[in-house]
């Protein structure tokens, strides 16, 4: 069994990496080098397919090239709290430095 000769810890990783080559290519397991921002309507988009097609999050994460950790993440924030969970904040604290003002170039 290749799951157990690659030493993972279940099929579920094996099966999910086989459904995202077979949507986009080998180039989708690629490892990624940068942090993505989603805007709102993709994330909908990807709830709404989650809860009204008939497959497991494997798929899900195949047809969007995103994790199952954040499938389940905006789906489980979009059950309990609607759509305003879904929108994107500005994450840490903000800035104690004062915004230099902006000089006008036209007198």
């Amino acid at each position: 069994m290749l799951a157990v000769e690659l030493k993972l810890s279940d099929e579920a990783s094996l099966k999910g990496w086989v459904n995202l080559t077979k949507k986009q290519g080998l180039e989708a397991l690629a490892f990624k080098h940068h942090k993505s921002c989603y805007n709102l309507e993709f994330k909908l988009k990807v709830v709404e397919y989650y809860q009204t097609h008939v497959v497991g999050v494997s798929k899900v994460t195949a047809v969007f090239n995103i994790s199952a950790s954040q499938v389940y993440s905006w789906a489980r924030a979009f059950k309990l709290g609607g759509l305003a969970t879904l929108i994107s904040r500005q994450k840490g604290r903000p800035s104690l430095m004062k915004k230099k003002p902006v000089k006008s170039t036209h007198q």
